[in-house]
């Protein structure tokens, strides 16, 4: 049995409770036995503009570095 996630790299805020963020799939010998959605359980609310720039640099960074 295998239990995996697909979850996007970066998610942008705002995401409200009960918005859909990703999926949880289970496997057995290779075989998907099911997909389930994942929730958010609570409001994230989009940053301020000091956040936002932080955020922006840091997933610039991160993406010339990673790529």
């Amino acid at each position: 049995l295998s239990i995996n996630t697909k979850i996007p790299k970066n998610l942008q805020a705002p995401i409200a409770k009960g918005d859909k963020v990703g999926e949880l799939v289970l496997q057995f010998d290779k075989n998907i036995i099911g997909n389930y959605p994942i929730y958010a359980l609570q409001d994230v609310p989009k940053g301020g503009i000091l956040t936002r720039i932080k955020d922006s640099i840091r997933l610039t960074f991160t993406n010339w570095f990673n790529s």
